[in-house]
């Protein structure tokens, strides 16, 4: 007899895809910083309004999450310096 193989269904590749953001979003952030350092500023702006959560916890040193989010960015950069741009984008 066959197993009964069902194909995986929308709660499977609902949760894969809600991993793979909570995962990419903080992995992502160092080269987003980097890049942000090479754009001119009327390009950046998306970019900081999409990582303006973790650029606060950034610096926000005195936590775990802030050091770490703090020295992600500078092994991207050769002098070893983060580049993070908050802006108040509210205007």
């Amino acid at each position: 007899m066959m197993a009964n193989r069902k194909k995986p269904g929308v709660a499977l590749w609902a949760t894969v895809v809600v991993a793979v953001m909570l995962v990419g979003y903080p992995l992502s952030f160092g080269p987003a910083c980097w890049i942000v350092d090479k754009l001119p500023p009327s390009i950046d702006e998306g970019v900081c309004r999409l990582y303006g959560p973790l650029s606060g916890h950034a610096v926000w040193r005195e936590h775990a999450i802030g050091r770490a989010l703090w020295w992600w960015p500078t092994c991207f950069r050769s002098d070893g310096a983060a580049v993070f741009y908050i802006r108040d984008l509210s205007t």
